[in-house]
């Protein structure tokens, strides 16, 4: 979207030493020499050695510099209109090339070496969608979450009648059996399975809410932008980052991130639920189970398992919960009606604005 804005976060190695990054974006069917680029913010780096200390700025590189480091990370919020040249119209389906330099920190030889020193990323392919199209997309993503969740349901709620009978068995005259090696193992696969279900639909939600606020749809939910952007520059690993989502939350919460009503406040609460399933419940569930094969008392296995299975009803309480609060979106249309209309009076501002502006 024309509105929208994307954090990149590009990561570089040298055997040598890297100066710098940047980035450059060329529209389709133009020369690089049309092309807009600057440079990237160094963020971090890693496994750096360190370098001497001349007292020269010039050596040491300047502000922004990463000299002496063998890996880099430089990280820019780019706008969707940052990416054309100043005082060219943005148009929807816009196709746009993305690469990323990295120039490392030989001293110039005047050779042919010289051209050695700059090396490229694979380009990356942009297209500004439509309004419209952006409103498809996450209606169908939010569908497909929902039939999602509800597979994941039913796998938890059957991988947690299997636990409840060891722990029943376990209780029994007859206990040898359900502490036997093979079922546990079993029983800790199966409440893996979950917890990875459960891990993917978390990313997923967080992909869909992330996509919404960097759309920038609403101007409210700008605190909640920010505090994610700023979470996504100071971002070393592509990992998933639970606690960001956990604090937007609380945020919300607390009112420190503007109101709470709207899009993607709505998501951000729902992300917070995703992950207390998946990084709480089902992380508590595994580690129980886990601790179940690696003992052999009896008392200990039925102990271990019962923490499982209490984890195991918990999480099976908040997946249903999860599950109920998607299904009330009546089928999401409700979600694009409310998108729509953000768009609507954003356009109606940009109207405004350019008729302003040519009356002056």
């Amino acid at each position: 979207m024309r509105t929208g804005a994307r954090r990149l976060v590009a990561r570089a190695t040298d055997d040598f030493g890297l100066r710098s990054l940047a980035w450059r974006a060329t529209r389709q069917g133009e020369s690089e020499t049309a092309a807009v680029e600057a440079e990237l913010v160094l963020a971090g780096a890693a496994n750096a050695p360190e370098a001497p200390d001349t007292g020269d700025p010039a050596s040491s590189g300047g502000a922004g510099r990463a000299a002496g480091t063998r890996t880099a990370i430089g990280t820019a919020l780019l706008a969707a209109r940052a990416l054309v040249p100043e005082g060219v119209e943005l148009a929807d389906g816009e196709q746009l090339t993305l690469i990323v330099t990295a120039s490392d920190d030989r001293p110039s030889t005047g050779t042919e070496l010289d051209l050695k020193r700059t090396g490229k990323s694979a380009p990356v392919r942009v297209r500004i969608v439509t309004d419209e199209e952006f409103l498809r997309r996450l209606q169908d993503r939010l569908s497909r979450l929902r039939v999602q969740v509800g597979e994941l349901e039913e796998l938890a709620r059957g991988k947690k009648k299997r636990v409840a009978e060891l722990v029943a068995s376990l209780e029994s005259d007859a206990p040898g059996s359900a502490a036997n090696a093979s079922e546990l193992a079993a029983a800790l696969s199966g409440v893996r399975r979950v917890q990875v279900d459960a891990e993917t639909a978390t990313r997923e939600l967080a992909s869909i809410t992330e996509g919404v606020l960097y759309a920038k749809l609403d101007d409210k939910s700008s605190a909640l932008f920010d505090m994610l952007d700023a979470s996504n520059a100071a971002a070393t690993s592509r990992d998933f980052r639970a606690d960001t989502w956990r604090d937007l939350s609380a945020a919300l919460r607390d009112g420190r991130a503007g109101a709470s009503s709207g899009l993607a406040p709505q998501l951000v609460t729902l992300v917070d639920a995703a992950r207390t399933i998946s990084h709480a419940d089902c992380s508590t569930a595994s580690a129980a189970a886990e601790r179940a094969t690696q003992v052999v008392d009896l008392t200990e296995i039925h102990a271990a398992l019962v923490e499982c299975a209490e984890a195991q009803e918990s999480a099976q309480k908040h997946i249903e919960e999860l599950l109920s609060r998607l299904v009330e979106w009546d089928d999401f249309q409700s979600v694009v009606s409310l998108a729509r209309d953000i768009l609507s009076r954003q356009k109606s501002l940009i109207d405004r604005t350019r008729s302003s502006a040519q009356e002056k």
